[in-house]
C-alpha cells in the first residue's frame, strides 16, 4: 500500500515501512470526545478515528504530513 494523500486503508499487522504498528493519541485529542490516533514511521504517517477503527485510516507520506501540519500551524 503506496502511502497518498486522502488514501483509505483497511487496518494492517504492518506498515510500509515494516515495522509493527504503533498507533498513539494525538496529542491534540486531548480531553477530546473526537480524538484521531496516529501510527508514525520514518516514511508514512496513518490517521484514524479512534471511535471508528474498523473503517481504516488515511495515509501519508512523510513528506505530506510535514507539509500539512506546516500549514496548519501558519494559519492558526
Amino acid at each position: 500500500m503506496g502511502a497518498s494523500p486522502g488514501r483509505l486503508g483497511a487496518e494492517v499487522e504492518g506498515n510500509e515501512a515494516g515495522t509493527v504498528n504503533s498507533w498513539h493519541k494525538s496529542s491534540y485529542s486531548a480531553g477530546e470526545q473526537s480524538c484521531v490516533e496516529i501510527n508514525e514511521t520514518p516514511r508514512t504517517v496513518l490517521i484514524r478515528d479512534t471511535q471508528n477503527r474498523e473503517v481504516g485510516h488515511l495515509a501519508f507520506s512523510a513528506r505530506e504530513w510535514t507539509s500539512l501540519v506546516d500549514t496548519l500551524k501558519s494559519h492558526g
